[in-house]
């Protein structure tokens, strides 16, 4: 691909910005435009950049009326299922024989198909081809895609070294700083990576991003005085820098440096920056300074700046939890829990709160909830099957906890579980062959079990203290052999 041709790739050229505005003018004016495919192609490339599927849908409508047989059509198609998230039948139209796969727009399409869908060997592979139709200083894009894959599949060396190869001819090299500063220190680099900064630094001494990656580097360190020190030369550069207020607060608490923390979210506000990331780590150091009342202030002050803070809702939460307002906290946690649904931390601790309030006209609700999100966690099924055997409900508790042991089938907790369901129902025999299940799985659950069968009426439980013991001499001479290896 020659230079020219490059260049329509650039969105902040004259020539993207040109495209783009003719563009929306068309569609303001509901008038025609003449667009050849090529310029339609490159649209296409803008709006995908910037999220906007509903244009990117438009162009390729546009251009399938009227370049039908042309056969970059099939790409653009491609691109437009790109965009609405169907990333297979993308690579259907992109597996068309009549389509030129034999340039670098094609290979770079396909390579974002594979690494979509997870296969980043295959879009490391199509990335490395589309390299080869770019100028050497003209392959930083694509390089930092190659290095994005490497990371992702932990190839920590590789990925650093094609970033490192990138930012040597990217116009704009501090978008490449936060990636290659987590690859230095994620390899333990540290002063590899000061050494880089500090190259970086004596080429542009007013790039805040760099005196702020420099910073992390000195923290890294314990270098405390070195890390301030290149923070106060980022604010001298912008002292409005939303940015370099973050990283220092988050660095500051990380450190346990909560005084810190809390004159930068001051002097950000003094100088016209408030968000609710900001308040919320000033939040947490006020916390952790014993000053609560503030924290809580804070966290209101976060969510009131963005009612769909999340994780400001959870704050408060948590301090009201601390505080024994437990039917408080659960109002903050249960909105929490609406604006991000995922979020399991939020959803456990709902849970529990639940338990302790003894709501268990809400609990299930949110069991089931955890139950789908995370399949994975054996303490959901066994909560679930005291909630159902409270109940005099026997059949839902075998069915929760044969759930459970289907996605976690090496689960003490749960064959514990089950051994109680059998004792219950009198089936002995059954009910010891999970016991002694339980026992080899993880044996230190068995005082937990032991509670349970307090409250079972069955006529020989010595059969039972006497496999526990069996299993309790095995244990200690297990970890007295493990003591002596």
């Amino acid at each position: 691909m020659d230079s020219d041709k490059n260049n329509l790739w650039d969105e902040d050229s004259q020539y993207i910005q040109d495209l783009v505005n003719r563009f929306e003018d068309m569609l303001k004016n509901n008038k025609f435009s003449y667009f050849d495919i090529d310029e339609l192609n490159c649209l296409i490339e803008y709006y995908i950049d910037n999220d906007d599927v509903k244009k990117v849908n438009i162009i390729a409508d546009f251009a399938a009326d009227i370049y039908s047989d042309d056969p970059i059509i099939q790409l653009i198609k491609a691109k437009k299922c790109y965009a609405n998230n169907d990333v297979k039948g993308a690579l259907r139209l992109l597996n068309d024989p009549t389509l030129d796969k034999d340039n670098a727009d094609y290979l770079i399409t396909l390579g974002a198909c594979y690494s979509d869908l997870g296969n980043n060997d295959k879009a490391i592979s199509a990335y490395k081809k589309a390299l080869y139709y770019f100028e050497p200083d003209e392959r930083y894009e694509v390089q930092s895609l190659i290095a994005c894959e490497y990371h992702n599949t932990g190839n920590i060396e590789k990925a650093l070294q094609y970033y490192l190869k990138a930012v040597k001819n990217d116009p704009y090299p501090e978008d490449q700083f936060f990636d290659i500063r987590n690859c230095y220190l994620e390899l333990g680099k540290e002063n590899d990576a000061i050494d880089f900064f500090t190259e970086q630094i004596d080429k542009n001494p007013y790039s805040v991003e760099a005196w702020c990656a420099l910073a992390l580097c000195h923290s890294k360190k314990q270098e405390f005085e070195k890390m301030t020190e290149c923070f106060e030369y980022a604010l001298a550069i912008d002292s409005h820098c939303t940015n370099t207020y973050n990283d220092m607060a988050a660095i500051y608490n990380f450190n346990s440096m909560f005084g810190n923390t809390i004159d930068t979210v001051n002097e950000a506000v003094n100088n016209g920056i408030e968000t609710p990331q900001l308040y919320c780590m000033m939040a947490e150091a006020q916390n952790k300074s014993g000053l609560v009342e503030d924290a809580m202030k804070s966290f209101e002050k976060a969510f009131s700046i963005d009612p769909s803070f999340s994780a400001a809702y959870a704050g408060k939460g948590f301090i009201l939890i601390r505080k024994g307002n437990l039917k408080e906290a659960y109002l903050y946690l249960k909105t929490a829990h609406n604006l991000e649904p995922d979020n399991t931390i939020f959803l456990f601790t709902i849970i529990d709160l639940l338990i302790q309030l003894n709501d268990s006209k809400h609990l299930i609700k949110y069991l089931i909830k955890a139950e789908q999100i995370a399949p994975y966690n054996d303490v959901i099924f066994a909560i679930m099957m005291e909630y159902y055997l409270n109940r005099d409900d026997y059949e839902e508790s075998f069915n929760a906890v044969s759930r459970g042991l289907i996605s976690n089938p090496d689960s003490g907790l749960l064959h514990y579980r089950m051994a109680i369901l059998y004792l219950i129902q009198r089936e002995d025999n059954i009910a010891m062959m999970y016991l002694e299940k339980a026992l080899q799985l993880d044996f230190e659950v068995h005082v937990n079990f032991l509670e349970f069968l307090d409250n079972i009426k069955m006529d020989n439980k010595q059969m039972i203290y006497d496999l526990i013991e069996e299993y309790k001499i095995k244990n200690n001479k297990q970890n007295n052999y493990e003591s002596i290896s």
